[in-house]
C-alpha cells in the first residue's frame, strides 16, 4: 500500500490499485509521526501539512451544457484562495500545490447530503426542477455560491431561437418575442416543469400556447391537451386554433348534452370552462392529459374553492397557467398557481405561509425560486416588436341556454315588429346588465373584469365605450369600489367634459373613463389611457377609429391595446364582419350615416344563429 494524490485527494492505494479514502484525523497523525502501523509512511511524499482549515463550498456555475448551470465543488482557504475540487471529491481534506489541508469537520458531508436531497448531481448540467430546488433549498447556506441565475424574462430576451423544424400543424408566423416565448414554453415542457405565462394584454399569449401544443404533437402525435378557460373565451380559443393551425383537431366540452364518456375524448385539444371542469373533474381525470392549460388562471387563486381543488385533481404530465395578472393580492395567490403548475414544490399552503409572508423580502426570496417558470413581459418591454396599437377582436360564445334564449327573442322581435327593430332590441339585450328585465348574458362583463384586473395590476388607465345608460350605470356601480371611475356622456355639460378628462388623467395609478362613443369618441385627447374597450358594437368603422384615436394619438407614450368583444354568431358578429369588410373595401356599411340599408343584408344579420354554430361544431367533432 502506498500514498497517492488523486484529484486533490490524498488516498491510499493497495497493490491491486484499489483506492481507500483516509479520514483527515488519521492523516494528521501521520504528519505528526503518531499514526498506527496500518498506514504507510508519508515522509517520502514531499507534502507539507497545513494546520489551517479550509472551507468547502458549492458553486452553481454557468455552463455551455444547459441554461440552468451545474454544481461544482471547491474549497476556500483562510486567505480567500479558491481551489476547484473534483466532482466526486469525498474526503474532508485537500492536497494542492504539495500542501495538505483539512476541511472543516462535517462541512463537506453537509454539502453532499444537501445536494443529494435536491436530486441534482455535482458536475452534471441541471434541469429546471433541479435548478429551482437548489435555489429554494440551498440559497441561504453560507457555503452556497450562486452565479447562475435563470430568469425566464431575461432568457427570452437574449437567447438565440431554438433551431428546430416548425411543427407541421402550425401555420402562423410569430413575432420574434413570441418565438422566444414559445421556445421557453417548449423547453420547460420538455423539462417536465409547469409554468406561468404572465405576458400582458396584446402580446399574444394564446398563439404562443397554440404553437407549444403543436410542438407537443410534433413530438407525440397522440398527445392530448386540455384547455380550461372562462366561458367568454371558449369561442376565441376555437377560432384561434382554426386560424393558426391546419389539421389540429379540437372539441368543445360544455353544455348539458356534453359527453361524459372519456373514450369519446379523441381530439388533440379539448376546450372547456372552469365550471364544467369542476363538475366533470372525475371523468376528465380518466384521460392521461399530456398538458393542461388554464387561461385566466387567476380563477384558481383561492386554494380552498371547490373549483380550484377539482381542477388540480385532473391528471396531467405538465401544466401551463396563462394569466396577465398572476399575483393580485396575497402570496397565497402565487402558491395556488404553482400548486397547479408544480404540485407540491412549494409545500402545503401552511408550510408556504410559514416561510413566505406578504412582505417585499419574502416576495424577493420567492421570486428567485420561481423566476425560471414565470414569463411576464409587458408591451413596453418589447417596443420594437409591436405596432403602436394592438387590436384584440374577442368572439364570445353564448352559453347553450343563452343561445336558445337569443334565438327565442330574435324570433319574437321579428314577429312583433320590423327587422330593424329586432336588431336594436337584440343589441340592447346583449348589453343589458344582470338586474334588468332584458338581461341575456354576463359574459362580456366577465371579459371586461379580466381586462380591468390587468389594468389595475399595471397601474394603467382604460377607456370603456358604451352606448346605453343602463350599461354605463352598471359599469360605474361595478367598478367604483375598485378604481376611480369617471363618466362622459350626453348629460355631461360641454364645459365640464375637458375637466372630467383632466381629472381622470391626473389620477396616479389605475382609473376608468366610461364614454358614450358619440360624446367621447371625437375631438378629445385622452392619452393618459392606453387601454380601450368597446363594450358597444358600432356599425360605422370611422366611429370606431375615432374612438380609438382618443388614446392612440400624438402624446401617447405607451402601446395602446384595444379590445373589440362581440358575441359570436349573433348580430354583433355580423356587425364586426361588416366593419372589417368596410375597412377592406372602403364600401358603405349596412346601416351607416350615409348608406341605406339593404333588405338582404338585414336578413343576413338576423340569420346568424349561435345554436347553428354549436350544431355545426358538434357535427365536425
Amino acid at each position: 500500500m502506498h500514498w497517492a494524490v488523486k484529484d486533490k485527494e490524498l488516498v491510499c492505494v493497495d497493490d491491486e490499485g484499489g483506492i481507500a479514502r483516509v479520514p483527515a484525523a488519521s492523516i494528521w497523525r501521520c504528519f505528526q509521526g503518531s499514526a498506527d502501523d496500518t498506514l504507510p509512511d508519508l515522509s517520502e511524499m514531499g507534502i507539507r501539512c497545513s494546520a489551517k482549515y479550509q472551507a468547502p463550498q458549492l458553486r452553481l456555475a454557468n455552463t455551455d451544457d444547459g441554461p440552468f448551470g451545474k454544481l461544482t465543488l471547491e474549497s476556500k482557504s483562510h486567505l480567500g484562495k479558491i481551489t476547484k475540487l473534483s466532482d466526486d471529491h469525498k474526503s474532508e481534506h485537500i492536497t494542492s500545490n504539495n500542501t495538505w489541508s483539512p476541511l472543516f469537520e462535517g462541512a463537506l458531508e453537509e454539502i453532499l447530503l444537501a445536494v443529494k436531497d435536491t436530486g441534482a448531481e455535482i458536475g452534471i448540467a441541471l434541469n429546471a426542477r433541479q435548478y429551482m430546488t437548489c435555489i429554494r433549498d440551498l440559497y441561504d447556506y453560507s457555503w452556497f455560491i450562486c452565479e447562475c441565475e435563470f430568469k425566464a424574462k431575461e432568457w427570452s430576451a437574449t437567447h438565440t431561437p431554438l433551431q428546430r423544424r416548425p411543427p407541421a400543424k402550425f401555420t402562423a408566423t410569430l413575432m420574434d418575442y413570441q418565438v422566444r416565448g414559445s421556445d421557453w414554453l417548449t423547453m420547460m415542457r420538455e423539462s417536465g416543469v409547469g409554468v406561468v405565462l404572465g405576458d400582458g394584454m396584446g402580446l399574444g399569449k394564446t398563439i404562443q400556447v397554440i404553437k407549444t401544443i403543436c410542438d407537443l404533437l410534433e413530438d407525440n402525435p397522440e398527445a392530448k391537451t386540455l384547455v380550461i378557460c372562462p366561458s367568454a373565451l371558449v369561442e376565441n380559443w376555437a377560432r384561434e386554433i382554426e386560424k393558426f393551425t391546419c389539421g389540429l383537431e379540437y372539441m368543445m366540452h360544455r353544455g348539458s348534452d356534453r359527453s361524459r364518456n372519456y373514450r369519446t375524448y379523441t381530439a388533440s385539444v379539448m376546450i372547456t370552462t372552469y365550471d364544467v371542469a369542476r363538475m366533470d373533474a372525475g371523468v376528465l381525470s380518466l384521460v392521461d392529459w399530456d398538458m393542461v392549460v388554464l387561461d385566466e388562471a387567476q380563477f384558481i387563486k383561492n386554494p380552498n374553492s371547490q373549483r380550484t381543488r377539482a381542477i388540480k385533481s385532473i391528471t396531467r404530465q405538465t401544466s401551463i397557467a396563462v394569466t396577465g395578472t398572476p399575483f393580485e393580492n396575497h402570496m397565497t395567490d402565487i402558491w395556488s398557481l404553482y400548486d397547479f403548475c408544480m404540485p407540491g414544490f412549494l409545500g402545503t399552503v401552511n408550510m408556504f405561509t410559514a416561510r413566505y409572508s406578504d412582505s417585499e423580502e419574502s416576495a424577493s426570496e420567492l421570486g428567485r425560486v420561481i423566476a425560471p417558470t414565470l414569463l411576464r413581459r409587458r408591451l413596453d418591454d418589447i417596443p420594437n416588436d409591436l405596432p403602436p396599437i394592438v387590436t384584440i377582436p374577442m368572439p364570445i360564445a353564448l352559453e347553450p341556454s343563452e343561445a336558445e334564449e337569443y334565438e327565442r327573442r330574435k324570433q319574437l322581435y321579428t314577429q312583433q315588429g320590423t327587422a330593424f327593430g329586432a336588431i336594436g332590441n337584440l343589441l340592447s339585450d346583449l348589453a343589458a346588465p344582470t338586474y334588468t328585465e332584458n338581461f341575456l348574458s354576463n359574459l362580456k362583463y366577465e371579459y371586461l373584469d379580466a381586462v380591468v384586473d390587468e389594468v389595475i395590476d399595471y397601474n394603467e388607465k382604460i377607456i370603456v365605450f358604451a352606448e346605453r345608460r343602463t350599461t354605463i350605470s352598471a359599469l360605474e356601480d361595478k367598478y367604483a369600489d375598485r378604481i376611480p371611475v369617471y363618466i362622459l356622456n350626453g348629460s355631461t355639460p360641454m364645459d365640464m367634459r375637458q375637466q372630467t378628462i383632466d381629472e381622470f388623467s391626473a389620477v396616479e395609478g389605475a382609473a376608468m373613463l366610461i364614454c358614450n362613443p358619440t360624446v367621447g369618441g371625437a375631438g378629445l385627447n385622452i392619452t393618459a389611457a392606453n387601454h380601450v374597450f368597446h363594450f358597444s358594437m358600432q356599425w360605422n368603422p370611422a366611429k370606431i377609429d375615432q374612438a380609438d384615436a382618443r388614446a392612440h394619438r400624438r402624446g401617447q407614450e405607451k402601446t395602446v391595446v384595444v379590445h373589440y368583444p362581440f358575441y359570436a354568431s349573433t348580430i354583433e358578429e355580423y356587425m364586426w364582419d361588416k366593419v372589417a369588410k368596410k375597412r377592406e373595401l372602403a364600401a358603405e356599411v349596412v346601416i351607416g350615416n350615409k348608406a341605406e340599408s339593404n333588405a338582404d343584408e338585414v336578413a343576413q344579420a338576423l340569420s346568424l344563429s349561435p345554436i347553428a354554430r354549436k350544431i355545426t361544431k358538434e357535427n365536425e367533432w
